[in-house]
């Protein structure tokens, strides 16, 4: 494999591990539809506002309050009329396979790659259920509600460096994010900000991966 000559020539990298993050990557999200799924069925007007405040208030997304038990808070707060399974479904039927990305990534000459997602179990049991051949594509997947630990934290990036056993600077990091892409270049991995897969392609290309 060819190093990678960043703009300034005495920085060489290996890139042998390769990350990505899961929502507007690989997996296309579309959360408003989710959001006016359970508006549609609440009796409060800003139930978007309130439904995000909740998930962080009840540090959801880190794992630290089990899903029946949120959607227990969430149907009290916004007065919703939805069974748990129904808000399973309007909340989480808001991903779609991205197989111009997902190929391109397959593409890429690293030894790993690993999924690095801010996600929560009710959304990751989905994901599982209805994209099992996607993610049997990666070597793995480090998830914030079974880590306790969001991106940029640089707690998440720690666990893909225990996961892939390989030093931070020989990860390629890809989020949609910039927070997230500006937190991993900080611990220490090489980053790209996603916007679309021609800048994707050119990227990897300038880093001789594909």
């Amino acid at each position: 494999m060819k190093a990678f000559i960043g703009k300034h020539i005495s920085e060489v990298r290996m890139i042998r591990v390769l990350v990505t993050d899961l929502g507007n990557v690989i997996l296309r999200y579309d959360g408003a539809a989710g959001l006016a799924r359970i508006q549609a069925k609440s009796g409060v007007q800003n139930a978007a506002e309130i439904f995000s405040k909740l998930i962080a208030e009840l540090g959801y997304g880190k794992g630290q309050t089990e899903s029946k038990a949120f959607f227990r808070r969430v149907k009290e707060e916004l007065r919703l009329q939805m069974s748990f399974e129904e808000f399973c479904t309007a909340w989480s039927d808001v991903f779609e396979e991205d197989w111009d990305v997902i190929n391109l990534l397959l593409q890429a000459r690293v030894e790993k790659r690993y999924i690095l997602s801010n996600t929560n179990d009710i959304h990751w049991t989905w994901i599982q259920q209805r994209h099992s051949k996607m993610l049997s594509l990666f070597d793995g997947a480090v998830v914030s509600h079974q880590c306790g630990a969001e991106k940029p934290d640089p707690a998440a990036y720690q666990q893909i460096v225990a996961l892939s056993q390989r030093r931070p600077d020989e990860h390629l990091f890809i989020d949609d994010l910039p927070e997230n892409v500006e937190g991993a270049r900080q611990f220490g991995f090489d980053a790209i900000l996603h916007t679309d897969l021609a800048s994707l392609r050119a990227a990897l290309s300038e880093r001789n991966l594909i």
